[in-house]
């Protein structure tokens, strides 16, 4: 990501310079920041998977979901609105693309996973 956006900035004429310090933080803020966007998805399913919470109660309860995370954003961002608004809306496009992952995997939420029971551990 950080390449493409110095590659078009190169391409657009501009002169690209940092510092290595400031460089540095940028890259691994990018790439902690997609890795744990990219959790909530996975999680998702994860759980549906695992029978812990079904695509049905995350596609039902999706309104509390989105109340309950501005509200934590709100309260951990010490900026302001602007700032819960730049952490909340990533988070909630997240949990939508962990929806629209399930809706695929269940096929509109008509498959559900297996209640067989599984082999004993030990």
């Amino acid at each position: 990501m950080i390449s493409w956006l110095a590659a078009d900035a190169i391409g657009a004429g501009m002169v690209v310079a940092y510092r290595i310090s400031a460089a540095g933080w940028l890259v691994f803020f990018t790439t902690a920041g997609i890795g744990l966007l990219a959790t909530i998805p996975v999680t998702m399913v994860l759980f549906h998977r695992g029978g812990l919470v079904p695509y049905r109660g995350m596609r039902n309860r999706w309104r509390e979901v989105t109340v309950g995370v501005f509200a934590i954003t709100a309260y951990v961002s010490p900026r302001g609105v602007f700032m819960m608004f730049i952490l909340g809306v990533p988070i909630m496009l997240c949990y939508g693309l962990g929806l629209g992952l399930l809706w695929l995997y269940t096929v509109g939420g008509r498959r559900t996973p297996s209640e067989e029971p599984g082999e004993s551990a030990d």
